[in-house]
Parts: structure tokens; C-alpha cells; sequence
């Protein structure tokens, strides 16, 4: 579930309103501004904060002065994806589910660092390459 964030506004003739709103012990002062005389339009103030606008909507002025001109449900933005590449190959690594030559020169290319397909051209190459990083795959 998201944040609820709301926008109020003055009305009535007032272009900026400073309202001064009181939760238990906390006391705050909210400011709605931006409004402009000609043509009319009233001071705004927007907040996600759940107290304030508890506050705001407990107010006597509430729907006289000021009233609620927007309120929408923000999602969070979801959490970032962290991918984990693997470690670098030891050397001397065995490595399953390698079925054949083309596995095997992806492999070598993917995950040893300076290594390209270009440097494979065919499989005496990659094989030499597997030899040269003593690079084992079982399956193939």
C-alpha cells in the first residue's frame, strides 16, 4: 500500500493562508500558497504526512476555509533488483552443465576476464584455452 498524499486549498477570497494545526501536544503551521486574486484561485498545500492532514480535515475552517481539491495513492517505488555476477573462474575450475564446444567457448568468454570469442575460432582453441586456465567441463 502506498502514501495517500492530499492537496487542499483555500477558498473564499484567501490567496496565501497560514493555519496553524494542533495533534495532542504537536502543534504545526502549515502554509497554502500560490494562489493569484485575478483570475481567483487559492493558496494550496499538499502533504502525505497521515497526522497533518488529520489535523487539516479536524479544523472548523475544514470545507469553509480550506478544503480537499486532490488526494491520491502513491506507490513506493519498488525495490532496485541487485544481481549478483558470479565469481571469476579459479583456476583449475570444473564447471557442469556444459554440453559442448559452443557452451564451452561462451563459458570461457563470459567469465574469464581479457578472454573474447574472437581469441576461440574453432574447438582446438577453446580447447587450448581450457587447458591454458585448466578450465574442466565434465559434460561435454
Amino acid at each position: 500500500m502506498g502514501k495517500i498524499v492530499k492537496t487542499y486549498q483555500t477558498f473564499n477570497g484567501f490567496t496565501s493562508y497560514e493555519a496553524t494545526l494542533i495533534d495532542g501536544d504537536n502543534t504545526f503551521t502549515v502554509s497554502f500558497e500560490g494562489g493569484t486574486t485575478l483570475p481567483y484561485q487559492g493558496g494550496k498545500f499538499t502533504t502525505s504526512n497521515p497526522t497533518i492532514q488529520a489535523a487539516i480535515e479536524r479544523r472548523k475552517d475544514f470545507g469553509k476555509r480550506i478544503r480537499l481539491i486532490h488526494s491520491t495513492e502513491v506507490m513506493p517505488e519498488p525495490e532496485p533488483v541487485v544481481t549478483h555476477d558470479p565469481p571469476p573462474p579459479q583456476e583449475g575450475h570444473t564447471v557442469e552443465g556444459v554440453t559442448n564446444f559452443q557452451g564451452a567457448k561462451k563459458w570461457i568468454a563470459d567469465n574469464i576476464e581479457g578472454v573474447t570469442w574472437a581469441m576461440m575460432p574453432n574447438k582446438k582453441a577453446v580447447e587450448a584455452m581450457m587447458e591454458k586456465h585448466r578450465i574442466v567441463f565434465p559434460d561435454w
